[in-house]
């Protein structure tokens, strides 16, 4: 987990449970029910899974419901004990897209795909 954590982290992402199950599915192969999903978050937030002969804080998280940026719902957020960290993903708004570039891009897109010349507007 914490490894999943710290990789998140490095590519400046919110530890989501969405992005999480989905490094556990890339980097290990591990696709989880739902069941285990909760048992595991549930492990994670009671410190179940802190080796009885450590007190190691990197054993320990912080778990907080947050609104997916995403879709909008609630989910969860996972971090290392003490260590949330500014992410990229969660910060970008629809407003901080340039409309009028982006306008041009799909335009340019369309005639490109479309096979229509620069600035040729006929059908």
């Amino acid at each position: 987990v914490m490894w999943i954590l710290k990789s998140l982290e490095k590519d400046e992402m919110t530890p989501v449970e969405r992005a999480v199950q989905s490094r556990f599915k890339e980097s290990f192969g591990i696709k989880m029910s739902q069941i285990q999903w909760d048992k595991l978050v549930e492990s994670l937030r009671m410190s179940k899974l802190i080796p009885k002969a450590s007190k190691d804080p990197d054993y320990e998280f912080d778990i907080e419901e947050i609104d997916d940026a995403v879709s909008g719902s609630k989910t969860r957020a996972i971090y290392p004990r003490g260590k949330k960290w500014h992410a990229i993903d969660m910060n970008l708004k629809q407003t901080d897209i340039d409309q009028e570039l982006f306008k041009e891009f799909h335009s340019f897109l369309e005639n490109y795909f479309s096979g229509k010349e620069d600035g040729d507007s006929s059908t």
